[in-house]
């Protein structure tokens, strides 16, 4: 797109100054035309080579699918991709550009102007606190393609942008019309001056005709995106975030009810885009203290109406969005209430930056964080940086409760629901239109048609944490049974080529999970497709909802690459244990329960079907970037793994390789046993949560006293290796025999929170092995040695001729630069 940018702007000049370079301007501007139709017809000029360039660039992707196999070419998306998008795009900058080159009457000063409005306008304009995209030029909503859901919710919008700024573009041809310069004239004071001279009444009647155009538009957006659906700029919304906290932060720590039980009553509308929630809740007091208040927080795109027997409402801050209800009774310790919530969701026109894509017309897939209020202080909207919080006077934040030893009150609440709920039941009835499934957590008891609409009765067969999808589409559905549980995968009818290899997932990771950790407590086990406006999967109980983009129309044609289906299917699944069977507290080390042994599983799962250590290398490769990428953007502090702050690179990354190397190191066996046993202590179990020490407990006893040191070193402190092979060198022997000396320095480096690193004298047990050919895809000789010195060598004779070699080749440890790892063997000359 930039390119073709470019092109335009270097073209407007060339298309305005060409007549005055070759010496005929004047003639052509003698001759009885109207300026406008002159830059028209420049203005069309550009739009069509700019076009040309796009078909081109479309030409050359229909023949990359084709090359890579696609057959299924939508030449209609790719032109309705150009009329939406592209097209209006060319329209306004052609108009724009042009106006520009006319009133500078310069062609480079004009070039420069065009590049700083380019490239400069939208900085100024956030640096104002700008956000209307009525002044971003070209700027409006993006329609995203979805096989799921077409162009989605943002056509509407789409639409009227771009009619506003073609309308702006029509306006400016004909602004610069009146400014154009013909014969000698060259001043802009002298061509200003000439409009007041202009005698062609039907040139000034478009004109104004076009201004009252541009403008009617300009009232229909700006009610749209002003008034009907008014919006925050950033620093708005960090002047609400710095005033909610500074109001509310007193009652973070205040005494809640806990959700025991919530009965769902939902209706979704498609073709309005639009939600009504009606949910039920047993609230019970499992404080030792009364309760005399009820907080909540509010959302202003939801219209809610609370019914609490007995209550008064005291407190309703609209700005922020906070209500309290004052009980007239207060809550007795093992009292329980049950208050309904009325929520509805309703679409109103368009919004200036881009729709609702959780509600839309086939692909609706929401959670019930977001279709209800929250209870009390919702830390999670304070704001993080550090430096804003200085400029808005807010203390220092803890990121995340510091890890306890002796953990009593600060594990009553756990990470995910922040103690408003433990394991709870839920009952849904669920509505949508007849053309469509509706989906809710649980088992299917019942469904009807009634009054045009498909209802569906959904009930968990076990109690779960608060945390409920709730979805809607047009589904194809294959089912396969698994001893008992059914598993099911809700899928686009574009996209069945996938289908079956996700339920063999699904199945194989039931059968490793149950076999190795425990038993599924859910009789079905759902994948269901979203549209691919966000690219994820995440995993609710006995529902992992998965994006269109993120598998479902992956190529896994090629055999030789690693599954990303297997991986991430059994990653999601690995949660339906780790997360919603047990789940750890509110404090550090939280997630490393939850999202490290997902990862762990799911790499587990990939090596029971698929032993190779190098392929394995390669998932661990990726874990292993994502880690060192990550520490290398921290803004805050790095944490040990049990200390874990919900920060992504190292849960996921650093989490899952620890595991499994551990996992080679002391035996598959001994690992899956300390999380088994650990699971069983605490899962589905009432509070106190437990933490990563509670967990370590279960690890420490596993590990023999040889390799006791790497629970300090991988899981209590932060440390990094720098292994590199100097050499490898061989002999060959008389038995037809190898002789290869290995010549390795390693090094290993401890790091403090702030990324200071310390050398440690090693003492440590590395592998060091041998591939079969220089592209390392076959690992034929490893061997475990104890590195106790910074350069050691190591002799050993093997019967294949040596060609490469490495330490660490199995890339289980966490090593700075990993590329000086391995080496290609040279003939030893004496």
């Amino acid at each position: 797109f930039v390119f073709i940018i470019i092109v335009i702007v270097f073209f407007s000049g060339e298309l305005i100054w060409r007549d005055r370079e070759q010496k005929i301007n004047e003639v052509i501007d003698s001759t009885p035309h109207s300026s406008a139709i002159a830059l028209f017809s420049k203005a069309l000029s550009l739009i069509s080579v700019a076009s040309i360039f796009h078909f081109v660039f479309v030409v050359i992707a229909i023949f990359y699918q084709l090359f890579n196999g696609f057959t299924r070419i939508e030449i209609d998306i790719y032109l309705l991709n150009y009329i939406l998008a592209i097209l209006p795009t060319f329209i306004s900058w052609a108009g724009i550009l042009i106006l520009i080159q006319v009133i500078f009457n310069n062609k480079y000063l004009a070039y420069f102007v065009a590049i700083l409005i380019i490239f400069g306008l939208s900085s100024i304009l956030l640096a104002l606190d700008i956000e209307t995209n009525m002044l971003f030029l070209s700027g409006g909503p993006r329609a995203m393609y979805s096989d799921l859901n077409g162009f989605g919710p943002e056509v509407l919008g789409a639409v009227w942008f771009n009619l506003y700024w073609v309308a702006f573009s029509i306006m400016a041809l004909l602004i610069a019309g009146l400014f154009w310069n013909r014969g000698i004239v060259t001043s802009f004071k002298a061509r200003l001056s000439n409009i007041g001279k202009i005698k062609d009444k039907k040139y000034i009647l478009v004109t104004i005709f076009s201004f009252v155009a541009w403008l009617t538009v300009a009232g229909v957006v700006y009610y749209n995106t002003q008034i009907l659906n008014p919006y925050l700029t950033s620093k708005q919304k960090e002047l609400v975030q710095a005033e909610y906290e500074k109001k509310f932060k007193k009652y973070e720590n205040i005494t809640l009810p806990k959700i025991k039980e919530i009965k769902f009553n939902i209706d979704v509308f498609p073709k309005e885009r639009g939600m009504k929630v009606q949910a039920e809740l047993k609230l019970t007091n499992e404080s030792h203290l009364p309760i005399d208040s009820l907080h909540f927080n509010l959302d202003k795109d939801w219209e809610t109406v609370f019914n609490i027997p007995n209550s008064e409402l005291v407190l309703n801050d609209k700005k922020v969005d906070y209500q309290i209800y004052k009980l007239t009774n207060s809550l007795l310790p093992n009292e329980s209430i049950n208050i309904k919530i009325t929520n509805t969701y309703i679409t109103r026109g368009f919004k200036n930056n881009g729709e609702n894509r959780s509600i839309v017309n086939n692909g609706t897939f929401v959670n019930n964080m977001y279709i209800l209020p929250m209870m009390g202080y919702a830390g999670a909207v304070e704001i993080k940086e550090p430096n804003k919080r200085k400029k808005y006077g807010l203390t220092e934040r803890v990121n995340t409760p510091q890890l306890e030893h002796d953990c009593s009150g600060s594990c009553m609440k756990n990470y995910l629901s922040k103690g408003t709920a433990d394991f709870i039941n839920v009952e849904t009835i669920i509505s949508t239109s007849s053309d469509q499934i509706a989906v809710a957590p649980g088992s299917l008891i019942k469904q009807w048609k009634e009054d045009g609409r498909n209802y569906y009765q959904y009930k968990v067969d076990h109690p779960s944490q608060n945390f409920f999808s709730f979805i809607s589409a047009k589904y194809e559905i294959s089912k396969r049974d698994w001893n008992g549980v059914n598993i099911e995968i809700y899928y686009d009818k574009k996209h069945s080529k996938n289908v079956s290899m996700m339920l063999d997932a699904v199945q194989r990771s039931l059968e490793y999970y149950t076999e190795n950790f425990g038993p599924y407590y859910h009789k079905q086990c759902r994948i269901i497709e979203f549209p691919r406006y966000s690219r994820f999967a995440q995993a609710f109980p006995g529902t992992m909802p998965y994006s269109e983009s993120f598998g479902f129309i992956a190529d896994l044609g090629d055999k030789d690459k690693n599954n990303v289906i297997d991986a991430v299917v059994s990653h999601e699944m690995a949660h339906q244990w780790w997360a919603h069977q047990v789940v750890g507290a509110d404090m550090q080390g939280g997630t490393f329960m939850s999202e490290s042994f997902a990862e762990y599983s799911s790499l587990m799962t990939m090596k029971s079907i698929n032993d190779d250590a190098i392929k394995m290398r390669q998932f661990l490769k990726y874990d292993h970037d994502r880690y060192l990428q990550g520490r290398g953007s921290e803004s805050l502090k790095e944490r040990p793994l049990y200390k874990v702050e919900n920060q992504q690179y190292i849960h996921y990354g650093k989490g899952s390789v620890i595991l499994y190397a551990l996992q080679d190191y002391i035996g598959e066996d001994k690992v899956n046993l300390a999380l088994k046993n650990f699971l069983e202590e605490f899962k589905y179990k009432a509070p106190p949560y437990p933490t990563s020490l509670d967990f370590l407990k279960h690890l420490e006893p596993q590990v023999p006293d040889s390799l006791n040191y790497l629970i300090d070193d991988w899981f209590k402190e932060i440390t990094l290796y720098d292994n590199r092979i100097k050499s490898i060198e061989y002999s060959k022997l008389e038995d037809d025999m190898y002789k290869v000396d290995f010549n390795v320095e390693s090094k290993k480096i401890k790091i403090d929170s702030l990324g200071v690193e310390t050398f440690e004298g090693i003492n440590d047990w590395i592998d060091i092995g041998l591939y079969s050919n220089k592209d390392e895809d076959s690992l034929v000789f490893c061997k475990r040695v104890k590195i106790d010195k910074p350069t050691m060598i190591f002799s050993f004779t093997v019967k294949d001729k040596p060609i490469r070699g490495g330490i660490d080749p199995k890339h289980l440890l966490i090593d700075k630069v990993y590329s000086d790892n391995n080496k290609s063997c040279t003939l030893k000359t004496d």
